[in-house]
């Protein structure tokens, strides 16, 4: 038992599958980013943090937004399913549609409880890692998952407070915008 070492209980995926791991997640979250910035070009033109994306720059089109976002969305799925497995795929997968459709579809602009769901995409990177080296998920790809989705809540209430301005000009209906900057420091220490 002395001469165990980590990687004799959690075993390390080849090189290679580390990379494609990486470049595959990387390319679905990209996507993600493509498609949220074609949903929101409108409150993006009217936000001192977003109004120079290239979409209200109007630097590129939409069709083209698309088209690479639709590409890199392709890619990073077609990597993860053949070179790593499935499972990785379906996590990949499953953050770019809370992302797009849950988070910035449906709720970032009716309720002020959009952060808290949004999170789970952004939580989702250990799983992707666990499903790329052990092939499916266990309680400690879980944990890490949870702790990094604890966590966001509050870093972008930290970042919304900063920026309650811009969000309440373009209509975005964050913590801080509607219940205040008291309430969203209490939320902020339960989380």
């Amino acid at each position: 038992l002395w001469n165990l070492s980590p990687f004799d209980f959690f075993p390390l995926p080849s090189p290679f599958v580390i990379g494609i791991t990486i470049v595959g997640t990387a390319l679905s979250a990209m996507a993600a980013f493509a498609y949220n910035q074609i949903l929101e070009v409108d409150t993006d033109a009217q936000m001192d943090r977003t109004k120079d994306r290239v979409l209200p720059s109007s630097k590129l089109s939409k069709g083209i937004v698309l088209a690479f976002g639709s590409t890199m969305l392709i890619v990073g799925q077609a990597l993860l399913f053949f070179f790593v497995n499935w499972v990785a795929a379906a996590c990949a997968l499953g953050s770019f549609l809370v992302y797009v459709v849950l988070y910035t579809a449906l709720l970032k602009r009716r309720t002020e409880h959009n952060t808290v769901i949004g999170g789970i995409s952004g939580a989702v990177g250990p799983l992707i890692g666990q499903a790329a080296s052990a092939g499916t998920i266990h309680l400690d790809g879980f944990l890490l998952f949870l702790l990094i989705f604890l966590w966001q809540p509050p870093h972008f209430w930290a970042l919304a407070i900063h920026l309650r301005e811009d969000y309440g000009r373009a209509g975005f209906p964050m913590l801080p915008v509607v219940k205040g900057i008291d309430r969203t420091v209490k939320e902020m220490l339960i989380y």
